[in-house]
């Protein structure tokens, strides 16, 4: 039984409408109804719409009783909210990396709704403008799963990338677009949120990295003899070195 769900009942003329809502044993009742041509459908916010019930409602009679039946929503719906310690998160993209990646953006408090989410295991991810990038722990969700979870962004840590004196100025960039990749241990690439949160910046003898959220992480950088890369683990505010040279 569903409390709660709305029952219209239309004559299909827009005149002739009448709504009623489930009690808690999630029966329903309209009154005072013309005769003639109804159909009847149930909705809620938990559920998809029901199939629309037709009748013929003939003078005097009392019609039922007439079942409606609510379905799951075709996969799940997942309400993310954004927490920072350090930035903003109001209007910040976010991605959620699973079986198929989903891309939302956050509103003026902080939160990012999904619908239709496949199910599976997801990584959510963004940023703080002003704050850390990177992913929370993963999220699971089966079919017709109503999921609210937080994304947790830190302070997080800068990346010092070190590289050889004549390949410096190849970190920062090139026409083909950024040089510098990166990706946590578990394979999710970062590169184009930092762009829009922090690019890379340069610095005596190489780049600076972040600020990365509290994980694990590849580092790639290409230089014009090639991609050079490293691992490094970052932990809340501290920053970490990566010698590429």
């Amino acid at each position: 039984a569903v409390a709660g769900a709305s029952v219209l009942a239309s004559a299909g003329d827009g005149i002739q409408d009448a709504t009623a809502f489930t009690d808690a044993d999630g029966r329903f009742s309209v009154r005072g109804l013309e005769p003639g041509r109804l159909v009847l459908t149930a909705n809620h916010t938990d559920f998809a719409p029901s199939e629309p019930s037709e009748f013929e409602l003939r003078t005097g009679s009392v019609e039922g009783p007439v079942l409606l039946e609510l379905l799951p929503h075709d996969g799940a719906n997942i309400v993310l909210s954004v927490n920072t310690v350090s930035g903003s998160a109001g209007g910040a993209p976010v991605y959620l990396v699973g079986p198929e990646t989903s891309t939302g953006f956050t509103d003026g408090g902080g939160l990012a709704t999904f619908s239709g989410i496949q199910a599976g295991s997801y990584r959510p991810c963004g940023f703080a403008y002003g704050g850390a990038t990177g992913c929370g722990p993963n999220l699971s969700v089966d079919d017709g799963d109503q999921l609210q979870a937080q994304l947790d962004l830190g302070r997080g840590g800068y990346v010092d990338v070190y590289l050889p004196a004549a390949k410096s100025l190849a970190a920062i960039g090139t026409k083909r677009g950024p040089s510098v990749r990166v990706t946590t241990a578990d394979g999710v690439d970062l590169s184009s949120l930092l762009v829009m949160a922090s690019p890379p910046q340069p610095i005596a003898g190489g780049v600076r990295v972040g600020p990365l959220q509290a994980d694990d992480y590849i580092v790639t950088v290409g230089t014009d003899a090639g991609p050079r890369q490293g691992q490094v683990s970052i932990r809340e505010g501290e920053p970490v070195e990566l010698d590429l040279r």
